[in-house]
């Protein structure tokens, strides 16, 4: 990471943008480096982060090492060309929860090296999963959770992660909060959000 900073959007105060550009100016200097397959599957991901980084932007940065392999979906290993549509289930782990994810891809359009996709995804969890647990004060029980989300992705195969992307997306999550005292009390939390990512080609 050469450059790393925080612009100022409307509605944000500008005490809340001073406090934190200098944590995100703090990631300067971070380096990182994957393998990359022809089929776009990133691994063996290192991620070197120097003294200096903030705790909160290094937390950040490793948790984003651990999930960077997730960003990209991998392309089928037979040939496509547009229209074609194919689909990728996985597993991941979010606290002590496994999440598995479903992605229904379909090409858009095909340029040189970038490809454009719509991607369709749906997430679930099984019930019964200890989502937190903390000793002597409460254990999070997941009852129930279930994700979607659509938009359009676009690749560059010779890069780790999509270069740009559009995604829209909502989760419904229930669970159950228990008190050392044996009393519980059932907690629902459902989220929308509308991301788009745009990623510098300037090497």
């Amino acid at each position: 990471i050469t450059e790393a900073d925080a612009e100022s959007v409307e509605g944000v105060m500008p005490h809340v943008l001073a406090a934190v550009r200098p944590v995100i100016a703090s990631a300067v200097g971070v380096k990182g480096s994957y393998d990359l397959s022809p089929l776009g599957v990133a691994s063996g991901g290192e991620l070197q982060i120097p003294e200096g980084v903030v705790p909160d932007m290094a937390q950040s940065m490793q948790s984003m090492n651990e999930n960077i392999e997730r960003l990209a979906i991998p392309l089928p290993a037979e040939p496509v060309g547009v229209g074609a549509k194919w689909t990728v289930e996985s597993e991941s782990q979010v606290q002590s929860m496994v999440i598995t994810q479903r992605v229904d891809a379909t090409v858009r359009s095909i340029e040189g090296d970038r490809v454009e996709y719509d991607v369709q995804v749906v997430q679930t969890a099984k019930s019964g999963q200890v989502m937190e647990n903390v000793p002597g004060q409460y254990v999070n029980t997941l009852e129930s959770l279930t994700g979607t989300g659509s938009g359009t992705i676009v690749i560059d195969l010779g890069r780790v992660v999509p270069v740009e992307s559009n995604v829209v997306s909502s989760n419904d999550l229930s669970f159950t909060t228990t008190l050392p005292t044996g009393d519980s009390a059932a907690q629902r939390v459902r989220t929308s959000m509308s991301m788009s990512l745009f990623l510098s080609e300037d090497e």
